[in-house]
């Protein structure tokens, strides 16, 4: 309240504070009623008979099904990066891709994903690769690389943000940069498909 000009206070029902996690929601509102500001106490949230939990969320992300997390957090898995400049190996194949640095960021599998890339400017359906890239070996670490379906412009530097959808297949080396290309020509129809109006 001193330091942050609190009014209103927002809790988990097993939240707990304090030295060895002796506070818990009653004691929170005996203080909160002796301070003067408002405090919600919020039960927990269930799905198929389990408390959705961030560790749930993550371990269902870990485990690559992304139906689950999205689910789980009511809206779809998403990450926010910039684009940066990559190996240039899409544009050689004919998969023209944007990067984005992996940072710290929790992963999902590495594998192709569903995906959509949203830019100031507009959305666009994507097929994301996260992974190391097999085929080519270049030893540059994890990548993210979405191939964005009807796209054709320089947003070095812009801002991205990647909502996840399904999971399409795992990483894996191919034998010849014309055999990936024909797979993720393939990945591209199967996001097309996903994303088509349903009848």
């Amino acid at each position: 309240v001193r330091e942050f000009g609190a009014v209103h206070l927002v809790c988990g029902a097993n939240y707990r504070f304090g030295a060895g996690g002796a506070g818990t929601p009653e004691r929170l509102a005996e203080l909160t009623a002796r301070l003067g500001i408002g405090l919600d106490v919020i039960e927990d949230v269930t799905d198929a008979g389990a408390p959705v939990s961030s560790t749930r969320i993550r371990a269902a992300l870990a485990s690559g099904d992304i139906p689950l997390v999205n689910r789980l957090l009511g809206h779809p898995h998403e990450m926010s990066g910039h684009v940066c400049h990559g190996r240039r190996v899409g544009h050689k194949i004919g998969v023209p891709t944007v990067n984005i640095l992996p940072g710290e960021r929790l992963l999902p599998p590495f594998g192709v994903y569903v995906t959509r890339a949203f830019f100031t400017h507009g959305d666009y359906a994507a097929v994301t690769n996260i992974g190391l890239r097999p085929t080519f070996s270049d030893g540059g670490g994890v990548t993210i690389e979405p191939h964005l379906l009807g796209f054709d412009r320089d947003v070095y530097g812009e801002a991205v943000r990647l909502e996840f959808y399904a999971f399409l297949r795992a990483e894996r080396v191919f034998a010849s940069p014309g055999e990936l290309g024909a797979q993720i020509r393939r990945d591209i129809a199967a996001t097309e498909a996903y994303f088509a109006p349903r009848a």
